[in-house]
Formats: C-alpha cells, structure tokens, sequence
C-alpha cells in the first residue's frame, strides 16, 4: 500500500460528442496527472461498459444505444508502459431507472459530463500485465 496527499483538484465538462474514456484521459494529459483519482457525471447519448470474465479472463461488453443518466463515474490514474492510463467504472440509468454498471470502454458518446480529476502527490502506480488474470494491474505493494 502507498499514502499520497492531494495536490490539486481539477475541474471541467468535457465537450458533446467525445468518446468519454477518451476525453477525460485527454484532460488528465493536458493537465498532466500521472496519480490521482476521476469522478464524472451527467449524461450519455450511448454507452459501452465491460464486464470482466474470471473463467476467460477477458471483457464482455454491454452495449446501450439510447440516452443514458452517469449516476457515478469514478476510478484511478496510473501509469502503463509510460503513458497515462485511465481505470474506470460506471454506473448508467435508463429513462425507466433500471441501473447497469461495469467498466468504462470506448464507444460512451458524451451528451454533457462534468469532471473532477484529483491529482495526488508522489510517485504513480504503474501497471504491468499479469499473466494469472490476463490484464494490466499495479504490482502488488506493501
């Protein structure tokens, strides 16, 4: 386990029509977060979100296409292979309030999205493939 400090808080709305995943890693390179955390909401015209396989050890994906309200978007900053890497899940409604939840993929189009990027102080996490599971985690510590 490693202890960080809040450096900075950062705050925005992403632009309508940018893949969210994309446009929030986006952000968090502009202002140049290599460890912190994410938070967004609002609203989505269409939505992809994962579902990890233990047994296949690899993604399913969900696909949503109608408007979609973030109830939360949330996950972690670190680092993989030098570049940022952006580990998020989410959590959608639909216009009757059932809720469905996995990982963020690619394919979520932003109607409006509001962000908080919380950067941390120190060294980032860095991830590195796992061959048990199939995927890219930070090494264990402490």
């Amino acid at each position: 386990m490693r202890s960080y400090e809040m450096k900075r808080m950062h705050m925005g709305r992403l632009q309508s029509g940018v893949d969210l995943l994309n446009g929030l890693t986006d952000k968090v390179c502009e202002v140049g977060v290599r460890a912190g955390y994410v938070f967004a909401l609002g609203t989505l015209r269409n939505a992809v979100i994962g579902f990890y396989d233990q047994d296949r050890k690899e993604y399913d994906s969900l696909f949503f296409d109608e408007p979609l309200e973030i109830v939360t978007c949330q996950g972690n900053i670190s680092i993989k292979d030098e570049q940022v890497m952006l580990h998020l899940h989410i959590s959608i409604g639909d216009e009757k309030g059932e809720m469905y939840g996995g990982h963020l993929m690619e394919g979520s189009e932003v109607a409006v999205v509001e962000f908080c990027i919380a950067e941390f102080s120190g060294d980032p996490l860095e991830r590195n493939y796992d061959e048990e599971f199939k995927l890219d985690l930070w090494l264990p510590i402490g």
